[in-house]
């Protein structure tokens, strides 16, 4: 039944015992030549729960700067670039589709 699937077998296996697990999009930028060891492990989604409050950390900042301390339309300008970036980033994030996961 996987004999004319054997090579993606065996490749799906090897991304999963590099990266501790094994996705369509993992192995897809594994054979794009991205570095995929250590990819499920937890100490890497810190990065993303702090993505929301630290937007908002930074939103905060950039009003309050501009409000109350007189800020220079440049600063504004600078802090509001990286705001919308990250931003779209969480946009990208969030709506990405579902991806099929198996874990070791």
């Amino acid at each position: 039944e996987i004999d004319d699937q054997q090579d993606a077998v065996d490749y799906a296996i090897h991304v999963l015992l590099t990266a501790g697990m094994s996705t369509p999009a993992l192995r897809y930028i594994s054979r794009a030549g991205v570095d995929i060891e250590y990819a499920a492990y937890a100490e890497i989604t810190a990065a993303a729960v702090l993505l929301i409050p630290f937007e908002l950390g930074s939103l905060t900042n950039c009003i309050l700067y501009l409000l109350y301390f007189g800020g220079s339309w440049y600063i504004a300008v600078l802090q509001g670039i990286a705001i919308l970036c990250r931003l779209i980033l969480l946009v990208i994030i969030c709506r990405r589709e579902a991806d099929e996961q198996c874990f070791v």
